[in-house]
């Protein structure tokens, strides 16, 4: 009986810690796609003149970036310091623009990547208040809820996830995702009927999901346990 709990558990914290071993993957990887794709509705919504001026301070922010990404450690924190003021001047000058989205979204990738979690989550969540309804919108919240449960505040992670699922469903392809972690963090804070919930509505409405085995599995496990 021991035996089976013990093995049961540690699938769990196996599962806990892949997710929490990617969750700074996901952060990184994400602002190719997600910025294209929010690039033509930003760009209608400004003058043309300051627009093109905009483009062009946010390539200079990604060229930057990039080069803080290859540099040698020993040179990174000088790169970061001129990428920070970048960013700060960029945010000052180009208020909503493509260039302050990318601004804060780099600017959310630069402290992640230097564990400075407050000031990445402060950055993402910005972009989610002053572009509500971009795509990136639901991105950024992913990503705050990424940093909030990489720091081990479960309660404000699961806070963070559960927004998404309310106010992106329709629009943001991380929602089985979204659910497993909801069901996850349910779990860790005890709570089984929740975490059960969150896990059947990854079967019921994602069927194809690849987390739906996962979901399964995880059902099964709070069961034999309860």
């Amino acid at each position: 009986m021991n035996t089976h709990s013990d093995s049961e558990k540690t699938t769990a914290e196996k599962i806990g810690e892949l997710i929490k071993a990617n969750s700074k993957k996901i952060i990184v990887l994400s602002v190719l796609v997600v910025l294209t794709l929010v690039l033509v509705g930003v760009y209608d919504s400004i003058s043309t003149h300051r627009n093109d001026k905009a483009l062009m301070v946010a390539e200079d922010i990604e060229d930057l970036f990039n080069q803080w990404n290859e540099s040698a450690e020993a040179d990174k924190a000088a790169v970061s310091t001129e990428l920070q003021e970048l960013i700060e001047s960029t945010l000052a000058d180009y208020d909503g623009t493509y260039a302050a989205l990318r601004a804060n979204y780099t600017k959310g990738l630069l402290f992640s990547s230097e564990e400075k979690w407050e000031e990445s989550m402060a950055a993402f969540l910005a972009i989610t208040e002053e572009f509500p309804e971009s795509y990136i919108a639901s991105t950024s919240l992913f990503n705050a809820a990424s940093i909030a449960d990489q720091s081990g505040d479960t309660e404000q992670a699961l806070s963070f996830y559960e927004s998404i699922v309310e106010k992106f469903t329709t629009s943001s392809a991380d929602i089985p995702e979204t659910l497993f972690n909801i069901g996850r963090l349910n779990e860790e804070l005890g709570k089984a009927d929740s975490a059960v919930k969150s896990y059947q509505k990854i079967i019921d409405e994602y069927s194809s999901s690849s987390w739906t085995n996962i979901a399964k599995s995880r059902i099964i496990s709070i069961n034999a346990n309860s």
